[in-house]
């Protein structure tokens, strides 16, 4: 399934073609505002159920061997601060210098 259809596409397609044309100096009417709109649009539909973000501070869980704890910041909003943040704990020592996604997750409430 594509991402857009249509007259996006199409729109889409066009603003596409012409960045070579900047890069070898040739005229292009790219309107950047709403070609990253509309693209971070429907690419934040796409992925509306997923989630996106880093572990923090991922330590060995005290008298626990090889179980660990820290934080899971999920990237999403519009801007810093994300404050989205889940406790972390199981046994993998995640890396603070990774970015993880989820795809389709499922909070029980």
């Amino acid at each position: 399934m594509p991402l857009v259809s249509g007259s996006v596409a199409d729109q889409l397609d066009q603003w596409v073609s012409q960045i070579p044309d900047l890069k070898h100096g040739r005229p292009a009417d790219i309107d950047y505002v709403s070609f990253l709109a509309l693209l971070g649009n429907h690419v934040a539909r796409t992925f509306s159920e997923s989630v996106f973000g880093v572990f923090e501070n991922v330590t060995p869980k005290k008298f626990s061997p090889g179980r660990f704890r820290g934080l899971f910041r999920n990237l999403r909003g519009s801007s810093q601060p994300f404050i989205h943040v889940l406790e972390y704990e199981g046994t993998t020592p995640f890396s603070d210098a990774d970015v993880f996604w989820r795809f389709q997750v499922r909070v029980p409430l």
